[in-house]
């Protein structure tokens, strides 16, 4: 698929407004996944957590009410395979990471395209309604030629977002709690402005807002800093993972603190800068919350 449409067709359905029937599902899974990392005893790899969550979030997006813990796992894994490969030399052979991404890849298809059919049949027969999944939403695009997407572009579509809502938005949320953690002044002062959203909050709204997560402007600086690159390198799916991110940080928090096992653990460059012990830490739930 051409880059210019690619990345015209990813970010059309998941930017501006079309974020909002996200939000409250996104939001959900986060508050759930930071009280089971809270309820753990045990210490936890700290990144690879931040992995799980940001797999689930993009899943829920994709899938919405075909969502299947057993095919979702299998997705996970295959992904993984696909994910390691893209960074391994292109030996396809037996043996080699590249030759196992590219098993994965058809394993990924085989495993999204009942779920492309089951969904073109619904919208068929008239049985989606108002609340569109984003599989809903690509399957009802048009390109610029006016023909409805192949389902071999929603499986690239899928991976693209995959890629772009899990890897990238899981490396931004582990980096961004780690460094807040790190330096007290920026952490104080980042609590502050979710604090003030809550002391404005209607007494009735019980979750967040598009026009609160606006507000959040301390948590978008340092401007210097651009996981998500700009311009023609912009990433694909950017806005929602930023979504993720605000979500994630405003209750985290309000109602968790991390507790680094090794604060001092070397950073690994390769494919992207992470601790070397995964930032073994624990997620601990503020006394009084």
């Amino acid at each position: 698929m051409e880059q210019k449409r690619f990345r015209r067709l990813v970010n059309a359905p998941i930017a501006g407004h079309n974020l909002a029937m996200y939000l409250e599902r996104i939001e959900n899974i986060m508050v759930n996944s930071l009280e089971e990392l809270s309820s753990m005893n045990n210490t936890i790899k700290f990144s690879k957590e931040m992995k799980k969550i940001s797999f689930k979030v993009i899943m829920h997006v994709f899938m919405g009410r075909s969502y299947n813990e057993h095919i979702v796992t299998k997705i996970g894994s295959s992904f993984t395979d696909l994910y390691n490969g893209m960074f391994s030399a292109p030996i396809n052979a037996p043996g080699f990471a590249f030759h196992k991404a590219l098993k994965a890849h058809k394993k990924l298809v085989k495993l999204v395209q009942p779920v492309v059919v089951e969904r073109r049949l619904m919208i068929k027969n008239g049985q989606v309604g108002e609340k569109k999944d984003l599989i809903d939403i690509l399957l009802e695009m048009k390109d610029e030629n006016g023909e409805k997407l192949e389902d071999e572009d929603i499986m690239d579509l899928l991976i693209a977002s995959l890629f772009a809502g899990h890897e990238t938005a899981a490396t931004a949320l582990m980096w961004s709690i780690t460094y807040l953690t790190q330096h007290p002044h920026f952490l104080k002062k980042a609590k502050e402005e979710q604090e003030k959203i809550m002391k404005t909050r209607l007494p009735s709204q019980k979750q967040l807002t598009l026009n609160e997560i606006k507000q959040m402007d301390y948590n978008a600086k340092p401007k210097t800093f651009l996981p998500f690159g700009v311009g023609s390198r912009l990433c694909p799916g950017s806005d929602l993972a930023k979504l993720e991110i605000s979500v994630f940080l405003h209750h985290f928090l309000l109602n968790y603190k991390l507790e680094r096992l090794n604060p001092e653990c070397p950073v690994s460059s390769l494919p992207a800068p992470k601790f070397i012990d995964n930032c073994l830490a624990k997620v601990l739930k503020i006394s009084g919350v």
